[in-house]
């Protein structure tokens, strides 16, 4: 969970109200973010680390650390495979 990202430069981020959008400048493809998602983008794009924003999760959401945990990798995993965050090198 000390893994960090990072955003590549061929991925924009909008905010949209609660919402995130993030568009790949290489695939041409959008995605758009909840509340919750937009969140961890947030703590993800600034270089936080899984485990920092699992704890600031468990706070803010007030969920147990498992689903917080369980989430948070979820959503790292599936940004990682759309080329919308990139491991940084540290914490891995």
């Amino acid at each position: 969970m000390k893994r960090t990202f990072t955003v590549p430069e061929h991925v924009i981020e909008r905010p949209l109200g609660e919402k995130t959008v993030l568009l790949n400048l290489r695939s041409g493809d959008y995605y758009s973010l909840n509340g919750t998602g937009s969140f961890f983008w947030k703590g993800l794009s600034k270089g936080e680390s899984l485990a920092q924003l699992a704890g600031q999760a468990q706070q803010t959401f007030e969920q147990p650390p498992e689903v917080v945990e369980a989430a948070l990798m979820a959503l790292a995993g599936e940004l990682e495979r759309l080329g919308l965050i990139e491991p940084s090198g540290e914490g891995q």
